[in-house]
């Protein structure tokens, strides 16, 4: 099992009732309505699940927003990430006062 199917389960099996909920999580993420009669009671909300990244992989906020950056973005931005393992708020160039925007 990946690691966004993993995920998905662990959120599933904490919604335990009033949803028809799916066994795979779907790559275009889930907006699902309560099962019928359980909204009109105003019991439930409508809920909306997107796992970062990308609902495919492992992740976080940023490397969505890296995937959307083109190549010379990245490039750019490349000269400002402090590389893995070093301290430091991970902006190199705008600690020392060099950075731009």
């Amino acid at each position: 099992m990946d690691a966004v199917q993993r995920r998905w389960t662990q959120l599933k099996n904490k919604i335990t009732t009033g949803y028809d909920l799916p066994d795979n999580f779907p790559d275009a993420g889930l907006l699902v309505d309560p099962m019928p009669g359980r909204r009109s009671k105003g019991t439930l909300p409508r809920i909306g699940v997107w796992l970062m990244p990308n609902n495919k992989a492992f992740g976080m906020f940023e490397d969505l927003l890296m995937e959307s950056l083109g190549v010379n973005e990245k490039d750019h931005l490349a000269i400002y990430l402090t590389p893995p393992g070093t301290t430091g708020c991970g902006l190199t160039g705008f600690v020392n006062g060099t950075g731009s925007i």
